[in-house]
């Protein structure tokens, strides 16, 4: 198509359904406007968390017993420390600390409580089914309102085993031998955090087991662990907005803008009407174009020029009747 027929074409659209036109027109210039208005104008505003400072905990316990009893293989008053298997008759006693460290990016301090105690109880064994019988006992408790990154808070706990395996004993024969006997000491551990206007409250707890036997006592669990927290704070900022909303309302309004003006200007001057050859032109084009396959380029011998004439109407008239008598020249 050549810039003749495209203008044609464009002013035959615009003089047919100018007013379709000019109506989606409208509608992209108050699309394009309002684009324009909420991303320049009042974005408006969004709500995020941010992070104002990170910190950390370290918890964890240490454990040993002290040689007592005379025995072939250790020393009297040796510290046999961290070890999963301790003798009950040479070590009876278990003690050690609960350790309790903070580090912040911040500097501000940490106030903490934790309370340590002994639990023995009977469980069936079937995971989340509540306890048969339970009974607990304060092993120490130590509470601070300032400790400071770099600082530990240290909780000591001691307990006879032979004590706890008889205070057992007593029970299993009181009610009977049903199920699994636990023995353990928890560390209930709660943190709070001053913000700025919040207060960051944290809670956990950490078991050290201790098994005891028929002549040793098993200590597992209860490792070190650090856990990392972040303090937040909601800020609200003004909504952003990519390039392609950015430039693509602006563009799309000054366009609408630009072709109703465009088309106003050309109704008024009446410069979208076409005149009887242009339209001539256009029809010709159509079928022109819709027709191709069956048009051919031939050369009449001269002898034809003076045989008689017939006029088509339009070149898809003409077509037709080419159709119609099977002209030779088809494909």
């Amino acid at each position: 198509m050549d810039e003749t027929d495209w203008r044609l074409r464009v002013r035959a659209v615009l003089s047919n359904r100018g007013t379709e036109v000019a109506a989606l027109l409208v509608v992209l210039a108050l699309v394009g406007g309002w684009v324009t208005y909420t991303t320049h104008v009042d974005p408006g505003t969004t709500t995020e968390e941010r992070a104002v400072a990170s910190w950390s905990r370290t918890a964890g316990f240490d454990h040993g017993a002290t040689v007592r009893n005379p025995n072939p293989v250790f020393e009297e008053g040796e510290r046999l420390s961290n070890r999963t298997v301790y003798f009950t008759r040479v070590s009876p006693v278990l003690d050690g600390n609960y350790t309790l460290g903070y580090a912040a990016t911040d500097g501000g301090p940490l106030n903490a409580t934790v309370r340590l105690g002994l639990v023995v109880q009977g469980v069936t064994g079937e995971e989340g089914a509540e306890p048969l019988w339970r009974t607990t006992r304060t092993l120490g408790t130590r509470s601070t309102r300032d400790l400071r990154p770099g600082e530990t808070l240290q909780v000591p706990f001691s307990l006879d085993v032979r004590e706890v395996r008889n205070r057992t004993d007593e029970v299993t024969s009181t009610l009977g031998s049903v199920g699994e006997t636990e023995v353990f000491v928890l560390a209930d551990v709660r943190l709070e955090r001053e913000g700025e206007g919040s207060v960051d409250g944290r809670t956990f707890q950490q078991e050290l087991s201790v098994g005891p036997e028929r002549d040793t006592y098993r200590v597992t669990g209860g490792e070190p662990s650090t856990q990392r927290y972040e303090t937040t704070e909601t800020v609200r900022t003004e909504r952003g907005y990519g390039p392609l909303r950015t430039l693509g309302g602006p563009l799309v309004l000054a366009l609408a803008l630009a072709g109703l003006g465009a088309i106003g200007a050309g109704y008024r001057r009446n410069a979208f009407e076409l005149g009887d050859q242009e339209r001539e032109w256009l029809a010709y084009r159509a079928d022109r174009s819709e027709f191709d396959e069956w048009i051919h380029t031939v050369t009449l011998p001269s002898e034809a020029h003076d045989l008689p004439r017939a006029r088509a109407d339009s070149l898809a008239a003409l077509v037709d009747f080419a159709i119609d008598i099977r002209s030779p020249f088809k494909d």
